[in-house]
């Protein structure tokens, strides 16, 4: 309780609602400014995000999320308070990057960041609360944008596969158009779109969010929207919508972000581009946009005016119509507040009734609007005439559809006071009749319309059952066709692809030939050279065998010459050996002879030299 008081003491501090715009504040709305800048900063809060302690404090508040539960409204609360904070361009950096850098639990090894994907990807009936997922995704967009913005990437923070099972579960929930949830789903198929589209600006998801924001799924969202949205029906109407249900402007959020998305996606994917350039040409949008800068936020205009611009890059699209439509629903309510007026007299006691004093009049710049010269200006703006000599700026128009919506709010809202006063009136008189018995018959005829009425009713109801059931069949033939159609179509591109191979291996292979033949030609020439030298060479070698051949011959006539010289002179040298032999033993034996005559001569000598003595 403690905390839950603490945070909203701390919002009325910090921001301030800021619902001073043209168009009806209803509940919706003020939850649409939640998301869309819908606060300013007080004077408590406006150095806040400046001062040394706020990102500390940031961080604490955001570690709440790792101890309590989700499903809680202490948790819910505290979506709300960062949600006010993002909501104030000048905290939102602050606040993002302060829960972006809040370290790891040691306790849990999980970051706030973590906990909060993992928050958006509940079900409506796993949070309990439908609120609970709607808050944690859009919390969650704005981490994702301060995420590029920081030139960061995804996959630094949480896995790729998270962000696409976060968008797979926002943009799954919205199969039916009935049910007490119809208004939260569109919520949450909305901000699934918003996700998509600003995860889109990642490399490495965007192929798998390709997938999983197929075109096919994003014409089924299209087509749905189209055909259960009764701003349709105002297509071929100049009345001012009536009896909208709620859900209608959360359904108009989705046309508006599902064409920013296939902006983003068309540049990557050729049926993503396909299904963007149809979208934009079928007239049923124009209903959308007139709705969306009637009764829309301030972003839903924005949106709506960014809308009309891709528009315009069509050159069908029937600007004048989409002014007719928005002047004519103004103007049915101009004549409305009329007769009010003459009802209830002076339009000042209204305006001080409903709290209106003040507002009969506006300034733009340097030129001021009054009841009077708003529709001049808005007849001029249609016919495309200038206003006071110069062309009307796109600040000056859309302030004049925001005073000119605030005073159809406001006389609408004084009719409906009016009416049920009257009804009131009406019943009362009704019931002194029916007891007083004066007009029993009346009763009785009013008891038969009223069954005439039910029995129609009933057939209606009937009827209604049997065009929603046929349109249902249709609209899944259709969605079957498109899918074969986008088959086929990714059938012809996959040939094609392989033709434009096949095209350019062809291409390869015949300059590949090309050059192959003039080696082969280049190869024969030689191939030629080599036979005339080979044959040259051959007969040069045959001539040279018979010389060799005529050689050997010669060569074995003079060995057997030679031997047989070798052999004489071998006689001859025998002869000679033996003589020489013979020769040198007669030498030998005189040697010895002459040693044997030397020793007796020594001896001698000897004999003679002992004798001397």
């Amino acid at each position: 309780m403690t905390r839950h008081i603490g945070a909203d003491l701390l919002k009325r501090l910090v921001v301030a609602e800021n619902l001073s715009v043209g168009a009806p504040v209803t509940t919706d709305r003020i939850k649409c400014f939640q998301n869309c800048g819908g606060f300013v900063l007080t004077t408590t809060g406006k150095d806040l995000a400046t001062l040394s302690f706020f990102q500390r404090s940031i961080q604490k508040v955001a570690n709440l999320f790792l101890h309590l539960d989700a499903r809680t409204e202490e948790s819910l609360k505290i979506y709300e308070l960062l949600l006010s904070f993002c909501s104030v361009s000048a905290m939102r950096t602050p606040v993002c990057s302060s829960i972006l850098s809040t370290p790891v639990s040691t306790g849990r090894a999980v970051t706030p960041f973590w906990i909060i994907a993992k928050t958006a990807k509940m079900t409506f009936t796993e949070a309990m609360t439908p609120d609970v997922p709607i808050s944690a995704c859009r919390l969650m967009r704005f981490l994702l944008k301060e995420v590029f913005d920081c030139g960061k990437k995804i996959s630094e923070f949480l896995q790729i596969s998270v962000v696409s099972e976060i968008v797979v579960s926002c943009v799954g929930g919205l199969q039916e158009f009935e049910g007490p949830l119809l208004t939260e789903r569109c919520q949450l198929l909305t901000e699934g779109l918003r996700i998509a589209e600003v995860a889109a600006l990642d490399d490495d998801i965007r192929p798998e969010l390709l997938s999983v924001v197929s075109s096919g799924l994003c014409s089924k969202i299209f087509n749905d929207q189209i055909m259960m949205n009764p701003i349709t029906h105002q297509l071929q109407t100049s009345t001012a919508p009536e009896n909208i249900p709620e859900w209608s402007l959360n359904g108009t959020e989705i046309i508006l972000e599902l064409i920013k998305v296939l902006a983003t996606l068309k540049d990557f994917s050729k049926l993503h581009k396909d299904l963007y350039w149809r979208t934009l040409k079928d007239e049923r949008l124009i209903p959308f946009i007139a709705f969306a800068i009637a009764n829309g936020s301030d972003d839903m205009v924005s949106n709506a005016l960014l809308l009309y611009n891709h528009c315009k890059q069509v050159p069908e699209f029937q600007s004048s119509w989409l002014g007719s439509l928005i002047s004519s629903w103004t103007k049915s309510n101009r004549i409305a507040y009329a007769d009010y007026k003459r009802l209830n007299g002076s339009c000042s006691n209204l305006n001080e009734s409903f709290g209106m004093k003040g507002m009969e009049r506006m300034q733009f710049g340097s030129e001021e609007f009054s009841n009077i010269s708003i529709e001049d200006f808005l007849g001029k703006v249609k016919q495309g005439m200038a206003v006071n000599g110069k062309d009307a700026r796109l600040s000056q128009i859309v302030g004049v559809f925001e005073k000119k919506l605030s005073m159809m709010e406001s006389r609408e809202k004084e009719l409906e006071t009016l009416i049920s006063i009257k009804d009131h009136a009406l019943a009362q008189n009704d019931r002194q009749r029916f007891s007083n018995g004066s007009s029993g018959t009346e009763l009785n005829s009013l008891k038969t319309a009223i069954a005439i009425l039910e029995n129609s009713l009933g057939e209606e109801k009937l009827r209604n059952k049997e065009i929603r059931a046929l349109n249902d069949k249709l609209t899944e033939q259709i969605d079957a066709a498109k899918t074969q159609a986008e088959i086929a179509i990714e059938r012809s591109d996959h040939l094609q692809k392989e033709k434009l191979q096949l095209t350019e291996l062809l291409q390869t292979q015949q300059t590949e030939n090309v050059e192959e033949r003039k080696i082969q030609h280049i190869l024969r020439l030689k191939f030629d050279d080599m036979t005339e030298k080979f044959t040259t060479t051959s007969k040069t070698l045959f001539e040279a065998e018979e010389q060799v051949a005529k050689l050997n011959v010669l060569l074995m006539q003079a060995t057997e010459a030679t031997e047989a010289r070798s052999k004489v002179e071998n006689a001859k040298l025998n002869q000679l050996e033996k003589s020489v032999t013979e020769n040198e033993q007669k030498l030998t034996s005189l040697k010895e002879e002459r040693n044997k005559i030397q020793l007796e001569k020594n001896k001698l000598e000897c004999l003679l030299k002992g004798i001397g003595r």
